[in-house]
């Protein structure tokens, strides 16, 4: 059996924004490292949010908790970029905001500006 890889996409934010990459690393019972890593839970207040992010248990059945270009197409106008512990959110290419991720406050304001968007 042989196999053809003709372009590999992941995306940082689950189901918002999909990106080509030239290479990646695999982890066994993972999958693509950084693929998924974020997602925008929504109609939720802090604590229900952080109890979604935990749980997977609290997670199922609930995908319609979480931001999607499905249920929120104007999101498709947007991309984001994982690298180094930065997430950047563009608009046509042009930055719109850079945090890191590591920092609460700076998590804060990007949910911030995409409830704006």
């Amino acid at each position: 059996m042989s196999a053809t890889i003709s372009s590999i996409n992941y995306c940082p934010v689950k189901s918002v924004s999909f990106q080509t990459i030239d290479k990646c690393k695999i982890k066994k019972d993972i999958g693509i490292i950084g693929d998924r890593i974020f997602a925008f839970a929504k109609d939720l207040n802090l604590d229900k949010a952080q109890q979604f992010e935990k749980s997977p248990e609290e997670r199922k059945g609930k995908w319609n908790k979480v931001l999607t270009l499905k249920n929120s197409p104007v999101l498709n106008k947007y991309n984001f970029f994982f690298k180094e512990n930065q997430l950047t959110l563009t608009f046509k290419d042009k930055e719109i905001l850079t945090i890191n991720v590591s920092e609460l406050k700076e998590r804060q304001l990007l949910s911030n500006k995409i409830i704006f968007i």
